[in-house]
């Protein structure tokens, strides 16, 4: 770089010592090439600053130019964030107002269950009548309280059908008063799951079968009684479970343009009795 420029500058200042007149003092000469020599080295400094400085600058356009692409990408990854947030946000409005639709169907179908269960509870046989009007009375003042929350509340009459759908199942054996052919007594029920309902006297000479018409156990032939007394053995587990034909209170509707009553009709069943 110096001797770019000191080349030409001693050049010049050797042509103004030779052209200086001969008169000219020596101490001329020296103070003008001294002049000229400081021109030059003045001249470097700037030269050898305006490089840092180019330096400088390229290195700070180079970094910038790095923040530059970083700063995109991190751009493009958090629109890309932002997009999933704003799709996961739509997806939570929308199942949240499907489950306040879901939550404003839910107490009206529970208290329209309740109420079917009831009526079915009355037009089945009245075994356990007692615990399973309590029960039903306990949902409705769950289904009442408004500190409650729908999922208990849901949990409770989810509860009580599997409790009644129990009961279709399965032989229990109970003391009871009962009515049989408009006579009341003290009896012991048995319940075939749903399929019979039956009472039998304390002197085992007596034996109903729920008639869901009358509303009370009538008397059963006897030859049927044997069967319900080996159903009683069987409940009582002081018998080997086997196949036990059973009297049934069969209530058929006739179909037809006189819309005849219902009747109540005795049948016999072979079924095989569970535990």
């Amino acid at each position: 770089m110096y001797r770019t420029y000191r080349i030409p500058l001693l050049i010049l200042a050797a042509q103004l010592v030779f052209t200086t007149p001969v008169n000219a003092s020596s101490t001329q000469a020296q103070s003008l090439a001294a002049g000229t020599i400081a021109v030059e080295q003045k001249a470097q400094k700037k030269i050898s600053a305006w490089q840092q400085e180019k330096h400088g600058v390229i290195a700070q356009i180079n970094n910038k130019q790095v923040e530059l692409e970083w700063l995109t990408h991190q751009k493009n990854k958090y629109s890309r964030y932002i997009d999933t947030l704003e799709s996961n946000i739509s997806e939570m409005k929308r199942q949240k107002q499907e489950l306040e639709n879901i939550a404003n169907a839910v107490t009206p179908l529970l208290e329209h269950t309740v109420k079917k269960l009831e009526a079915f509870i009355a037009q089945d046989q009245p075994f356990l009548s007692a615990e399973r009007e309590e029960r039903i009375q306990n949902i409705r003042k769950a289904l009442a309280d408004p500190h409650l929350e729908q999922a208990e509340q849901l949990r409770r009459v989810l509860e009580t059908l599997e409790v009644e759908t129990g009961y279709g199942s399965g032989i229990e054996v109970d003391n009871e008063d009962v009515v049989l052919d408009g006579q009341a007594l003290r009896a012991e029920t048995v319940r075939a799951g749903r399929l019979g309902y039956y009472c039998i006297s304390p002197d085992k000479k007596q034996v109903g079968i729920w008639s869901p018409k009358h509303k009370e156990f009538v008397a059963i032939s006897d030859a049927d009684k044997q069967a319900v007394l080996s159903l009683q053995t069987i409940a009582r587990r002081k018998q080997i479970v086997e196949v036990t034909p059973l009297p049934l209170a069969v209530e058929v509707v006739e179909v037809d343009a006189s819309e005849a009553p219902t009747k109540i009709l005795a049948s016999r069943s072979t079924v095989s009795e569970k535990e």
